[in-house]
């Protein structure tokens, strides 16, 4: 164990640093965009020097420290810039990524400050539409990777590398995870496969090169509890909270309530059972006072600094303009964006229910509107068709994978066996005390979280679900851990490890295959470019509003800023319109 300590401090220093540079670059837009500074190179490059002087000031001042720190640094900016790099490699083709996810990140670095004035409004003398829905959500939306994601495109000229935030958070993740486990007492390889099992979702890989968020919401959340878990394990067991832990704490609440909406729920849903524990343990003297309300200050602080500094351009703006912090989700003047999207099976039916259907139905994109009803599955059964329905951002029935059925009663049973274990054996003094009220605590928030409307039969909004299969999978090791003979639970261990690994074999795969269907969209770009300038009265025409392709053009020198030689086509395009306007390049939907 000792002859990778070093390594491990490394990690987890990089790990604060791509979390917190994430913080830091955000906060920093935020302030200038209240001064009515734009997005300029100014935004990446300053905050990159404040995250880097920062992480070298604070902490311990010894040689070993500060070489470990430097090694850090040196790691954090590999990952960053190569972050960036396999970005700009990559073209999204998804449908939110080249609607509202690119067009706000494309409009902010190009000078659009929402602070002071709307999307339609700035964007109307280049799209020339207005009243699309799409400026509800780019207005009022919670825009934490917008910002992120305008500063580094506004510095590197690819609207593609905005996504770079999915791997700097992913990689974050990985090595703080990794650091906590150790914390927990696991081996090496233990640490390692826990933290892969926990990052490595199916939404998250499924999303991994897209600019949907709630892969990295989830990500985010599971950061944020396993640092609340380690915070209330450091109280009661050492009796102290180290200041690492306190600046992650603050860091995923900043990210969790600024990436979307149902953020701040997490947040809440997250914190509220420890804390109700915590405040019991204090009230009975077990933890220190001081330690206490040092953790009760710093959540209210980074609750209200979340929602008020880094979120003034959503929650603010929201209830100054609309009346309503959450709009346009919660409240009289809400958008429904649902019951179109779910099948007609789940009309009607509560959040339970609605989950246990999706989770035991076989994966499929099915919606309202799809006039196909749900087909339910024996667990470890699957077919071409399933498999083949993975291959996108969202798939909406049994969205966690072709195996999650057989995965979700493993891990709920392994978790049900823990506890009646636990809570009958009532020795009170060692870690597994601590151990057992922490794991039921959590169980209560992702409970909490599953009977809010929330919609947790789509995978993309339940990350919560997810989670008891990294806590059954802990569980299982902390077994092998304590009774080496215990051949039960190896066996268990290599059934679920197996099993995950064979359910997110698909969405791996569609990963993987990427690249060719980059080399196609790259292909595309080229002939676009080359038909332009040997046609420059030529008119480049974008299909259905994808504003995020305009930016992509643009960037390639295929359209002019000033939107001068381009035009939206409200429907698809087909032989027909082509006869029609046979001078214009047609470029198809979504980077398709």
């Amino acid at each position: 164990m000792k002859k990778f300590e070093r390594l491990f401090k490394i990690l987890y220093g990089t790990g604060l640093l791509l979390i917190g540079f994430i913080v830091v670059d955000v906060l920093v837009s935020v302030i200038l965009f209240c001064f009515k500074l734009n997005i300029s190179v100014i935004n990446f490059w300053s905050s990159l020097i404040i995250t880097l002087i920062t992480f070298t000031l604070i902490g311990a001042k010894n040689n070993k420290s500060q070489i470990n720190k430097l090694l850090s640094i040196g790691l954090f900016m590999v990952m960053l810039f190569g972050a960036i790099f396999v970005a700009s490699k990559i073209y999204d083709s998804s449908y939110d990524g080249n609607s509202y996810h690119k067009g706000a990140i494309g409009m902010m670095a190009h000078g659009w400050n929402p602070v002071y004035q709307t999307a339609e409004d700035y964007s109307d003398n280049i799209f020339h539409i207005r009243g699309a829905k799409i400026f509800t959500w780019i207005d009022h939306y919670q825009n934490l990777s917008w910002i992120f994601g305008a500063t580094v495109y506004r510095v590197f000229g690819n609207i593609e590398t905005a996504k770079s935030l999915n791997f700097l958070l992913i990689g974050g993740a990985l090595f703080i995870l990794v650091n906590y486990f150790k914390r927990f007492k696991f081996k090496n390889l233990q640490n390692m496969i826990l933290a892969c099992v926990t990052v490595f979702s199916p939404v998250v890989i499924s999303q991994f090169f897209s600019f949907y968020i709630d892969g990295n919401l989830a990500i985010t959340f599971y950061i944020y509890i396993a640092t609340i878990s380690l915070i209330t394990f450091e109280l009661i067991k050492n009796r102290r909270i180290t200041a690492d832990l306190l600046f992650i704490f603050f860091f995923s609440i900043c990210i969790l309530a600024n990436l979307k909406l149902t953020g701040i729920l997490l947040v809440a849903v997250g914190i509220l059972p420890l804390a109700i524990y915590l405040t019991i343990l204090m009230v009975q003297k077990k933890i220190k006072a001081a330690d206490y309300y040092k953790l009760f200050g710093m959540t209210i602080f980074s609750i209200l600094f979340s929602i008020l500094v880094i979120g003034s351009t959503s929650y603010v703006k929201n209830t100054l303009t609309m009346k309503n912090p959450f709009y346009p989700l919660l409240g009289d003047n809400r958008s429904d964006i649902i019951t179109t999207m779910q099948p007609a099976e789940l009309m009607n039916k509560n959040q339970i229910e609605k989950l246990l259907i999706s989770v035991f139905s076989r994966s499929d994109n099915v919606q309202l509107y799809s006039w196909k009803a749900l087909e339910y599955k024996i667990p470890l059964t699957w077919n071409n068709d399933e498999i083949n329905s993975l291959n996108i951002t969202d798939t909406r029935i049994g969205g966690f994978g072709i195996f999650y059925s057989f995965i979700f009663i493993l891990s709920i049973a392994i978790i049900l066996g823990y506890l009646i274990t636990a809570f009958k054996d009532k020795k009170g003094a060692d870690d597994r005390a601590i151990y057992k009220i922490i794991t039921s605590c959590v169980l209560i928030s992702i409970l909490l979280y599953s009977v809010l409307p929330t919609e947790n039969w789509w995978a993309r909004y339940a990350p919560n679900i997810y989670l008891i299969t990294p806590i059954a999978l802990a569980i299982i090791l902390g077994r092998m851990n304590q009774k080496s003979e215990d051949h039960l639970a190896k066996i268990l261990s290599v059934i679920l490890v197996v099993t995950i690994f064979l359910n997110q074999l698909p969405f791996l795969y569609f990963k993987s295959i990427t690249p060719k269907s980059n080399r196609a969209v790259k292909m595309e770009l080229v002939e676009a470019r080359a038909y332009i300038e040997k046609n420059p009265q030529s008119k480049v025409v974008i299909n259905n509003h994808y504003m995020g392709v305009f930016y992509n053009l643009l960037d390639h020198k295929i359209v002019k800023a000033d939107g001068s030689n381009f035009e939206f086509l409200k429907r698809e395009i087909d032989d027909e319109a082509k006869e029609k306007h046979p001078h214009v390049f047609f470029w198809g939907r979504a980077l398709y």
